[in-house]
């Protein structure tokens, strides 16, 4: 089995400090501007914006409030410089899935949106061993989009069967599905309705069903189009024996 892994929110938890980040500003501005819209966030929402995209995240926050875009974007910059320092942390069981890929002599594949320099320093200051990453700034479409999948199956000469994908968003679900491959979609404990764009009660209700006789999660209820063939509450899950992972190495 080769997994195509997103980078941040899924391997290593880019989202925490970006949103204490965000939100120190908006709290500063509700408290220097007595900002009435900025004191109506609260930290959930500004996690639930920035899962949706940063940019996005950025774009409605200087729409609601008085921080400006500049000011969050030259926040953001700032915190991917410190992170050659001090890098955000690793999701929890990141090295124990990547290392059971290995062990089952299976590629592990980054597709990120994040721009190749600050993915590298990721990488090497957790001292992450990945065979292969694509990144938008490498010159490629931003999910769902499904170029940077189509270039890392093409680079190692893949065939879908022999893939799965996991990511931590909607888009990383339809990018995969648009090459062929199937998805494992994380929805965190915490980011409910709406994050994904998905209903998320459909999404709790989508218990492990037989297929083929295998259990797998899948989202029966959604679009097919959309749903994925693994929901998911952490990186652990995926070693459970009742998902492709767990059930190649145990």
């Amino acid at each position: 089995m080769n997994v195509i892994w997103d980078m941040g929110g899924t391997l290593i938890d880019t989202y925490t400090p970006l949103n204490e980040v965000f939100y120190s500003l908006v709290h500063r501005a509700a408290v220097r501007d007595g900002d009435r819209a900025a004191q109506d966030f609260d930290p959930a929402r500004v996690a639930a914006l920035t899962h949706t995209s940063i940019s996005f995240a950025m774009d409605e926050i200087a729409r609601q409030t008085t921080v400006t875009r500049h000011e969050l974007s030259d926040a953001y910059e700032k915190l991917k410089v410190s992170w050659k320092d001090q890098p955000a942390p690793l999701m929890p069981h990141a090295r124990d899935v990547l290392a059971a890929v290995k062990r089952m002599g299976g590629l592990n594949l980054v597709v990120t949106h994040r721009d190749r320099e600050s993915a590298q320093t990721l990488l090497r200051e957790h001292r992450l061993d990945v065979d292969d990453m694509v990144c938008v700034s490498d010159g490629f479409a931003r999910k769902p989009d499904p170029g940077m999948f189509l270039e890392v199956i093409r680079r190692h000469g893949l065939h879908s069967t022999e893939i799965m994908s996991v990511g931590d968003r909607l888009i990383d679900v339809q990018a995969s599905h648009a090459a062929g491959v199937r998805a494992a979609l994380i929805v965190p404990e915490g980011l409910d309705s709406g994050v994904h764009g998905l209903d998320s009660a459909r999404l709790r209700d989508s218990g492990r069903q037989k297929s083929g006789g295998q259990d797998s999660a899948v989202g029966q209820e959604l679009p097919q189009r959309d749903a994925p063939e693994w929901i998911v509450r952490g990186l652990g899950d995926l070693l459970d024996p009742g998902y492709p992972l767990g059930r190649a190495v145990a």
